[in-house]
């Protein structure tokens, strides 16, 4: 599935972290903010699909661009992992990785559209959970996975910028 013509615009807006797609439509073209009167979530229409996280007043926001590729052996691989293969860009492709405090988030374009996937408790690495996928990151390796079908998971490597190092 081609990622192509899409950018992940990411930007601070006031107190705020907002993610988002310019001129993306979505299938509900529509965003979800909670309504603090009644506590429902209540579906608001919006030009500009972005999703706004307040944070407190002296909070510093960090982000990192990261470009990754990946491959598999397609005689070694088995059908699952080869239809996984397809949810992430054919190229090289840009996954941005946001902090703040003790949150940490994972942008990266999953299945044509932008998924944002949370930081989670991992043993070794930097591990982050969207859906039903997860995007497990160590040194200039990444596993991309499908949590809901053990083993089926497949390799992404960093592409080397000159003179910059990768943190996740």
């Amino acid at each position: 599935m081609a990622f192509e013509g899409i950018r992940n615009r990411l930007a601070l807006c006031g107190l705020a972290l907002m993610v988002g797609l310019a001129g993306q439509t979505t299938q509900a073209d529509a965003a979800v903010s909670s309504s603090s009167a009644k506590g429902k979530a209540t579906a608001v229409h919006k030009t500009d699909n972005h999703l706004l996280i307040p944070l407190p007043a002296d909070e510093v926001v960090g982000r990192q661009d990261v470009d990754y590729t990946c491959s598999l052996d397609e005689k070694k691989a088995g059908d699952d992992v080869r239809s996984l293969r397809t949810s992430l860009p054919a190229g090289r492709f840009t996954v941005t990785y946001l902090s703040a405090d003790i949150m940490a988030l994972a942008v990266l374009p999953v299945d044509g559209r932008v998924m944002v996937f949370a930081n989670v408790v991992a043993g070794d690495g930097a591990k982050y959970v969207g859906d039903r996928y997860s995007w497990w990151a160590k040194g200039d390796q990444v596993t991309f996975a499908r949590e809901d079908k053990g083993g089926v998971s497949f390799t992404c490597h960093v592409v080397p910028a000159v003179g910059k190092t990768v943190d996740h």
